[in-house]
Order: C-alpha cells, then structure tokens, then sequence
C-alpha cells in the first residue's frame, strides 16, 4: 500500500490523538534535527545559525509570508529535494517507515510519547 496524507494522519490521530499543532510543528524540527544527526554534515552551532538566519528571513520584508499552506509546500519539495540528492525515493521512505510504525502498538507510541515529553518538559 502506498502511504497517503490520509492513511498517515489517522495513524497519527489513531497513536497521537489530539496533539495540538504547537507539538506537531515541534515533532517537524525533531525530525530534521535527527536527519540533519545522520548526515553528519554540520554542527550543531551551524544548525543554530540555519535557524536563527531562517527565522530572521522570515521576519523580514521578503514578500508575504503568511501563507501556511504555501509554507508547508515548501516543506515537502525541499524534503523532496534532498530525498533526491541522497537517492531516495521520499514515498518508498514513507512507505517504509509506516510499515515500522504500524507494527506499533498504541500503548508503545504512548510510552515513546511520555518518554519525550521527560526530555522536552522535563519539570512537567
């Protein structure tokens, strides 16, 4: 089965239910922060600075950057984009990945889900 936006968020919704799109946004840099781990290509103070020079152009008058669906395009052709330059196909990586995360359980998601939120939140 070829994965689609459908079939992974009710997944998600189905192991993650209801978790608000603040944490949703954070599981997004989670996830490219380990991407970024497993090229071993920069630092962690290059990341830094990627970010920190992001977000300042992103605050700056380079035209209208409100639009969140437009944003999230551009979040999966850069995905795309890199998924290319390193030979994979991005919807096999998917499709993979979901066959893992399906043979989860929802008690074990859970499980994953307060063992982050100890490192995250750690006062909580």
């Amino acid at each position: 089965m070829s994965e689609t936006q459908k079939s992974v968020t009710d997944w998600c919704q189905l192991h993650y239910p209801d978790q608000p799109v603040e944490q949703r946004l954070r599981d997004v840099f989670e996830e490219a922060t380990e991407l970024a781990a497993s090229l071993n290509i920069a630092s962690l103070e290059e990341l830094l600075d990627v970010v920190r020079k992001s977000w300042e152009k992103s605050h700056a008058d380079l035209g209208d950057r409100s639009q969140t669906a437009g944003e999230i395009g551009d979040l999966r052709i850069a995905t795309s984009w890199l998924a290319s330059a390193l030979n994979i196909d991005d919807q096999a990586a998917l499709d993979d990945k979901m066959t893992i995360n399906r043979a989860k359980t929802i008690d074990t998601s859970q499980a994953r889900l307060a063992r982050k939120e100890k490192i995250f939140n750690p006062g909580v």
